[in-house]
């Protein structure tokens, strides 16, 4: 299996045993916005309905029930060029980030140090690591370019409140 690490911090970056494949999607906001909110959301399934209005809100000019479909091969086809086989599930209803897929992602990772450190008694070498690795990992707001705006604030907002709560308890 190839190695995968997303960063969501500051720009969608997406890479594949070390080499950066970010542009073959950037060539779409679409495209980029299915990723971002598939990502996200990899601990569940994302209903059809919750996709279209994310991506195309209110339009009633196209159907967008199909042009999710159409947009889920592409984006699929465009993974798969790069190594990532089987990284989008179609499920009941709707689809989902393959979480059996091994990969680093970044605000997961910055999740599970925040709440291990919240437990922490004392400042030993381990613990030290674990803010300095939080350091590096929290970079910059969560996708502030996205085009999802309106369904990535409450998440940056939460994991900006995270991290501070984090870095003033150290």
């Amino acid at each position: 299996m190839k190695n995968l690490e997303i960063n969501v911090f500051g720009e969608l970056q997406i890479l594949v045993d070390d080499v950066d494949i970010s542009q073959t999607i950037w060539a779409s906001k679409k495209k980029m916005a299915l990723l971002e909110l598939l990502i996200l959301n990899s601990q569940r399934p994302m209903s059809i309905a919750r996709l279209t209005e994310a991506i195309w809100g209110d339009d009633e000019e196209i159907n967008t029930e199909n042009a999710l479909k159409t947009l889920v091969s592409r984006l699929r086809k465009d993974l798969e060029e790069n190594g990532l086989e089987g990284a989008i599930l179609t499920v009941p209803g709707g689809y989902m980030w393959n979480a059996d897929l091994p990969a680093k992602i970044d605000v997961f990772r910055m999740e599970e140090i925040c709440n291990a450190l919240s437990d922490a008694n004392s400042l030993d070498l381990d613990v030290r690591d674990q803010f300095e690795e939080l350091l590096n990992l929290y970079t910059d707001d969560l996708l502030p370019d996205s085009s999802l705006s309106k369904w990535i604030a409450p998440k940056s907002v939460y994991y900006h409140n995270l991290y501070l709560k984090t870095v003033y308890r150290y």
